[in-house]
């Protein structure tokens, strides 16, 4: 054993130890499982989750992402393909531009579906998609505007019960 001179704790530190980082606002932005590459994680301005990559995805310059319609509720999932910006401060700096834009917008509105558009949505906020992002889930919410040629007329029914009997 060992017991004097320099020791290297850089791999200590890859193998065994949990490591953490937060931004001002308490939100976690970096996490290191032992093992395991670091993973970043990104916000919109609304506090929002957006964007997170692991060391497999950094490698092939993929990023998970996640849209959200007008309610914050998630409504597509996916891997988004960005070959430009590979540093953790060089994709919150664009994440946080794309948004003070004025032609864009924090959420994903329902357009109706046809072969134009990616599953119905809009595609307007962060990130925009094209043929190299794949699409893992999409979900889709009652807004009850689907039966507007309805046959049906729904009267209320209220008014046309006897008065109640007095006791």
């Amino acid at each position: 054993m060992q017991t004097s001179g320099t020791y290297n704790t850089s791999s200590l530190q890859d193998d065994l130890l949990f490591k953490y980082e937060y931004d001002k606002k308490k939100r976690l932005i970096k996490k290191k499982v032992p093992g395991v590459a670091e993973e970043y994680l990104f916000y919109d301005k609304k506090g929002r989750l957006v964007l997170t990559q692991d060391g497999i995805l950094r490698q092939a310059d993929k990023w998970r992402f996640i849209k959200y319609n007008t309610q914050g509720q998630i409504i597509l999932t996916g891997i988004y393909f960005d070959d430009q910006r590979d540093e953790f401060a060089e994709m919150q700096s664009y994440i946080d531009g794309f948004v003070d834009n004025q032609s864009t917008f924090f959420y994903e509105y329902y357009t109706g579906i046809d072969q134009s558009n990616f599953h119905g949505y809009s595609n307007q906020s962060f990130p925009t998609l094209d043929a190299n992002d794949r699409i893992l889930s999409i979900k889709y919410y009652s807004d009850y505007a689907f039966d507007v040629n309805s046959e049906y007329e729904f009267s209320d029914f209220a008014n046309d019960l006897p008065p109640l009997a007095l006791l």
